[in-house]
């Protein structure tokens, strides 16, 4: 065995163990309920995909709570996990799993409107939205989490709040 590949076996056993260690850590932060996704029209770089990912945390959670929401929630009333990837056309776009209700009509337009191709849809499978994210880890790609102190509702519960 040549040492180039004994050296890319041990690299899939390294990638394979991150990627086990991470899917334990983030099944155990909540329990998962949105998964969606940007990619943008343009070829964006990974701090235009990590801007608009803030952003989006931004309004989601305004519309909320209210211009003054960090003084409610702190940084976000729900958990996340957010992989950012790099396209073969070297465009950076996300993938994020949501642990607390959102808008899902609100988010896909927002997302539309700033990216370009979007879904939202709710988690059938915790297992699922778990793999979703974590395989960004080991896809050359960065993974962001994100857990709540604790669960704040607001003052009135929202029509599409479950």
């Amino acid at each position: 065995m040549s040492l180039n590949s004994e050296l890319d076996d041990l690299t899939r056993m390294l990638d394979l163990a991150a990627r086990e260690e991470a899917f334990r850590l983030f099944a155990g932060m909540t329990n998962w309920r949105f998964m969606l996704s940007a990619t943008f029209r343009w070829v964006a770089g990974e701090d235009t995909a990590r801007h608009f990912w803030r952003a989006f945390v931004a309004q989601s959670n305004k519309r909320v709570f209210g211009k003054n929401y960090t003084r409610k929630v702190g940084h976000s009333y729900y958990s996340y996990l957010v992989g950012y990837e790099r396209q073969a056309r070297e465009a950076y776009h996300f993938h994020a799993v949501i642990g607390e209700p959102i808008e899902m009509a609100w988010a896909q337009q927002w997302l539309e409107r700033v990216a370009g191709h979007t879904w939202v849809q709710r988690v059938e499978s915790q297992v699922a939205a778990v793999r979703y994210c974590t395989k960004y880890i080991v896809k050359d790609g960065d993974v962001a989490a994100f857990r709540t102190k604790s669960v704040r509702l607001p003052a009135e519960l929202p029509a599409w709040w479950y």
